[in-house]
């Protein structure tokens, strides 16, 4: 019977789970930037939004950075913001507005 590596140092280190990192982080700061939209100004929304990003992607890092198969903080973090950009031009700015204004 094949036996499952267990999470030593043969455990897979997959990039699924950092990309649904990330996703979780942008769909966070989009539900942030949604919720203080409809209650402020476009210019307070941007300001809540740019305190509550690095809060949450820290605690969604912290969370990420226990696991055994936790990729490197460099790799992390780059993939964490290739995410936050593939999803913020195709779902953001093609799907929802339009225009890429917001760049």
């Amino acid at each position: 019977m094949m036996e499952i590596p267990s999470t030593g140092s043969l455990a897979i280190k997959d990039p699924a789970v950092t990309v649904i990192y990330g996703l979780a982080g942008w769909a966070l700061c989009g539900a942030t930037m949604g919720m203080a939209m409809k209650a402020a100004t476009l210019e307070t929304a941007l300001i809540v939004h740019a305190v509550a990003a690095p809060c949450i992607f820290t605690g969604l890092s912290l969370h990420y950075f226990h696991r055994s198969t936790a990729w490197s903080p460099i790799q992390a973090a780059a993939t964490f913001l290739c995410v936050v950009i593939l999803m913020d031009v195709l779902v953001v700015a093609l799907l929802i507005e339009r225009s890429f204004g917001m760049f």
